[in-house]
């Protein structure tokens, strides 16, 4: 029996708020965040959402335009009448924080309102938002997590990064000690692990600045590295996906700009959990992980590509496909569609992922590449 006994909570029905990030670049970390929630007795279910979108570019670009699509995405769980867990730390906020400045500024909720009103969509601010953090330690309880351990990760010495965006701003997050949070080692001491204290644990990851001023995140990144080696922790283990994305391939830039060899694995809470619950590591994917040696080289790279309605239905698995990427211009890969994709998503297309071969590691993952079918 999979079901967890005598949660602090009655609702065991929620919507599952993936987000952008995990969805197209990481979807092994929803694999192994399902796992662990039907493991503990609930039922994560599908919702037609779009981007969150963004609490930081998106929402000092156009403010009106973050607060409508908040919204829009808030709207649909109040028809669902399922309250949303989320598996990121961006969506978290931006969905918190859309409720909370419609709530208290009325203009903005009358012209969002509107807005909403005009594409059938009723907002009224009563739905419900969770971290995924949040749920697990307030509402399931540190017990039931404990109660349902069949591989405890005893002697794991582990370093948790929480992320910026996880519990503030505060007034808008309400979770946590915002400012040295505690839930995720509180649940990963549940699973038997040591939890090692560091002193950059408050450090950004240095995901945004890294798109503005590589030389400033690295600098960061290298202190943030040490401080973690140092301590002597084995795994750094996250909850947000742009965390994940930028320590994990953070150790690369180390190695480039400072000749500073970084090889710790980085691992979500959830695939933490699942392999204490008994997971396998094929079970919840954990081959899509940077390789151990980050000097291994890959042989191959998944491309996601676009693909429109009405086009849907002509590609199968197996199919042929003809890449050009940005970065080599006059050179075409060739490889097979390995994933077809099973949904659209909110703008009508499909994204099926052709798996194309590399030659010493010569593609990277911020390409914009030509697909031809």
């Amino acid at each position: 029996n999979n079901m967890a006994s005598d949660p602090k909570s009655d609702i065991k029905d929620y919507d599952l708020f993936a987000g952008c990030t995990i969805q197209n670049r990481i979807p092994f970390l929803e694999k192994s965040a399902r796992f662990v929630f039907e493991k503990l007795g609930y039922t994560l279910h599908d919702n037609s959402y779009g981007c969150c979108p963004d609490p930081v570019g998106v929402m000092s670009t156009d403010y009106q335009t973050w607060l409508t699509l908040g919204a829009r995405n808030l709207a649909l769980s109040e028809k669902s009448n399922h309250p949303i867990v989320s598996l990121c730390n961006g969506c978290t906020e931006t969905l918190k924080a859309v409720n909370y400045e419609l709530k208290h500024k009325k203009e903005d909720f009358e012209i969002v309102k509107k807005r909403l009103e005009s594409v059938g969509k009723t907002y009224s601010g009563t739905a419900q938002v969770k971290h995924f953090i949040e749920l697990l330690h307030e509402d399931i309880g540190l017990e039931v997590i404990k109660s349902l351990v069949v591989k405890p990760l005893t002697g794991l010495k582990i370093a948790t990064h929480v992320g910026c965006h996880y519990s503030r701003p505060s007034e808008m997050m309400q979770v946590d000690d915002a400012m040295n949070p505690k839930f995720p080692a509180d649940i990963l001491e549940a699973l038997g692990a040591t939890l090692i204290d560091y002193e950059e644990a408050n450090l950004c990851c240095t995901s945004a600045l890294a798109r503005n001023n590589e030389e400033a995140s690295n600098g960061l990144l290298k202190r943030k590295y040490q401080s973690i080696i140092d301590s002597g922790a084995q795994i750094i283990a996250v909850n947000c996906p742009s965390c994940y994305q930028q320590l994990e391939v953070g150790q690369r830039s180390m190695k480039k700009t400072f000749e500073m060899i970084v090889k710790i694995p980085v691992l979500y809470v959830t695939e933490l959990m699942a392999l204490a619950y008994g997971a396998s590591m094929n079970d919840i994917g954990l081959k899509y992980h940077l390789e151990d040696d980050i000097n291994r080289k890959k042989d191959k790279i998944w491309v996601i590509a676009d693909l429109y309605e009405f086009d849907a239905t002509s590609v199968k698995i197996g199919h042929r496909v003809s890449v050009e990427f940005t970065n080599l211009p006059n050179e075409i890969r060739k490889g097979k569609i390995r994933i077809r994709g099973s949904m659209l998503n909110p703008t009508s297309a499909m994204k099926p992922r052709p798996q194309i071969p590399l030659k010493n590691n010569d593609i990277t993952g911020m390409n914009m590449p030509r697909l031809d079918l």
